[in-house]
């Protein structure tokens, strides 16, 4: 079990390197943006992006999951091959529809959504989106191939022609918004060219219509489950715009990107990196359900541990990164945030559960019912509290939606889960966050030092808290004097 454990945190990482780049592009280029970009511009280009990604998801179909579980079951590389055909013929079928839909009415789409005349801005999304989706099939196979190292190169390029032309249509051409959307369609379209004769050389040039039914059921319910997941995610910047001022949606969209970056490096990675090793898993061992529980108590660590960092230095993070001190009121949303990532994290271990017995429309049901919880506290707690209320109203969400996928889980796909072990974690992190609240008052120097001081504590506390099992501390006291004897130490 440890070595699988050891192949998932080793792709996780990968992945999560190359998940990084591409999006860190907005913190990258945060001082750039904050410089030529008003607080209503940003808060405009969040809900362009809520768009973007929706689409994405929803074009997606739930294919890419599909493909993954039927190429990792798959007893032939025929087989594979023309899953990943029949896969990539239907995903062309839907965007080349939907393109010829909404082109057309792109100006009057713009109106509805903007309420300013943004047709243009549409195209450069259509591009973005359609890439996007094409790159999916691809990027897929890679995964199933467990070459997480080619996976994050070909990210790490998509950041490298998307930071060029950000410096170049933004900077020096002066586009604004037009110039990151441009940027955005440039990379996406790169990557695809570039994986292009590796997707050739995985396709077999035959449909199977018997098995592509059998994916798009188990891949249909997630279709609505991407659809509640982007307004769970991005909804509320839209209820912001309406209930709100676009500067309180550019304050919101600042720190819900600081808060996700926990979700880029570790939720998003490790997403890619379970089923790849998930998959096998099943397919290969008679108990699989012990690595899963462990796999979510390490990942409960993993995500708090890392919150916490986020959480006490967030606010000084941000008043160091945004030039324009109207930014500043964005650091306010930040724990809360940090903390119903977390809860959504958790969750990914959950869903991947469900889709062993194929109950895929369980986690449609799950997240639909989490995403109009949200819309509902959203309207209510917005017009009080500002963007607190859009935060209080994601954690509240995210704990609803987490309590009932255990619920779910247990009735399909029983696992015992270290219920115990996960609340110490909870408890720990939670009392040192709130005692490094105590130093926001002091000099920079000291709240530097004194935070990490109480960062570094938190494995020895759970240490103290009995938190870790005989294996595991057997474990520690062996890596120690590994790394002792090759320091030199005796």
């Amino acid at each position: 079990m440890l070595a699988n454990i050891k192949q998932t945190v080793r792709h996780t990482a990968y992945y999560g390197l190359g998940n990084l780049a591409p999006k860190l592009i907005g913190f990258v280029l945060l001082p750039l943006y904050t410089k030529l970009i008003t607080v209503a511009d940003y808060g405009i280009l969040g809900l362009l992006e809520l768009v973007g990604l929706l689409s994405v998801h929803v074009l997606s179909m739930g294919m890419p999951h599909a493909l993954l579980r039927w190429r990792g079951l798959a007893n032939t590389e025929r087989q594979r091959r023309q899953q990943t055909f029949s896969v990539l013929v239907f995903l062309a079928a839907g965007v080349g529809t939907t393109l010829a839909i909404i082109l057309p009415l792109r100006n009057s789409l713009a109106d509805f959504l903007f309420h300013q005349p943004m047709g243009s801005y549409i195209i450069l999304l259509a591009l973005f989106v359609t890439f996007s989706v094409l790159n999916k099939v691809p990027l897929t196979i890679m995964r199933s191939e467990e070459k997480s190292t080619a996976y994050a190169m070909t990210i790490a390029a998509q950041f490298t022609v998307n930071l060029l032309a950000n410096i170049y249509f933004v900077a020096i051409a002066k586009l604004g918004i037009e110039g990151i959307l441009i940027s955005q369609a440039i990379s996406s379209a790169a990557v695809f060219f570039i994986l292009l004769p590796y997707l050739g050389r995985r396709i077999h040039f035959s449909l199977d219509l018997s098995e592509l039914k059998q994916m798009v059921r188990f891949g249909g319910p997630l279709i609505f489950a991407a659809l509640a997941i982007s307004v769970l995610n991005w909804g509320d910047r839209y209820i912001l715009s309406e209930l709100a001022t676009f500067k309180e949606v550019g304050l919101y969209t600042l720190g819900y990107k600081f808060s996700n970056v926990m979700k880029m490096l570790l939720v998003d990675a490790f997403a890619l990196g379970l089923p790849t090793i998930g998959w096998r898993i099943v397919k290969e061992e008679t108990n699989p359900q012990r690595f899963f529980s462990k796999t979510l108590t390490y990942l409960a660590f993993s995500l708090l541990w890392c919150g916490l960092a986020l959480s006490i230095y967030g606010k000084g993070i941000i008043h160091l990164l945004a030039l324009d001190k109207t930014y500043w009121g964005a650091d306010v949303v930040v724990p809360v945030l940090v903390l119903s990532i977390v809860f959504a994290g958790m969750q990914t271990v959950l869903f991947f559960l469900l889709q062993i017995p194929r109950k895929t429309q369980y986690i449609a049901f799950i997240i639909g019912g989490a995403a109009a919880v949200n819309v509902g506290l959203n309207l209510l707690w917005i017009p009080r509290m500002g963007i607190m209320g859009a935060a209080w109203a994601t954690l509240v969400t995210q704990v609803g939606s987490l309590f009932l996928s255990y619920r779910t889980v247990q009735r399909v796909y029983p696992v015992r889960y270290e219920l115990k072990r996960i609340g110490i974690l909870f408890t720990v992190a939670l009392a040192l966050f709130a005692v490094s609240t105590l130093f926001n008052h002091y000099l920079i120097w000291q709240r530097v030092l004194f935070k990490a001081l109480l960062l570094l504590s938190f494995p020895v506390i759970l240490y103290l808290a009995k938190f870790y099992d005989p294996v595991e501390l057997n474990r520690m006291k062996g890596s120690a004097q590994k790394w002792r004897r090759k320091l030199g130490f005796h």
